[in-house]
């Protein structure tokens, strides 16, 4: 059970370690940096935060957390641990998306501009 666990988490790191290295970019400025491009940043942050990290991360939960109920076997608590995650994690998207349109509005109403959404 722990050496699978240790594999389990062994590939999570192999497939988010390329996720991380398209993390360049995310700075728009060197220097004399604007308010627009402060804001330009945080945009850039929270969508490699909430695209590239959050939304992988949540399939690979999804994933787990059904395995977990289709493999429960008739075993309730099992099958009640893997629904407790499946929510769990569709709350942390629904929370996550919500933080994202909030900083995007406050981005827009400082910088004057209309921005990007996604």
């Amino acid at each position: 059970m722990k050496k699978t666990s240790l594999s389990f988490i062994w590939s999570c790191m192999a497939l988010v370690v390329p996720i991380i290295a398209r993390a360049q970019g995310l700075v728009p400025c060197t220097d004399n940096c604007t308010w627009e491009q402060l804001g330009t940043l945080v945009r850039n942050v929270f969508k490699f935060a909430l695209f590239d990290l959050a939304i992988p991360i949540a399939v690979v939960m999804f994933v787990w957390a059904g395995f977990e109920m289709m493999t429960a076997g008739g075993d309730e608590g099992k099958f009640k641990e893997g629904r407790k995650r499946m929510t769990g994690v569709a709350i942390g998207l629904v929370i996550a998306f919500c933080a994202y349109l909030i900083v995007q509005t406050i981005i827009n109403f400082i910088t004057g501009t209309s921005g990007e959404w996604f």
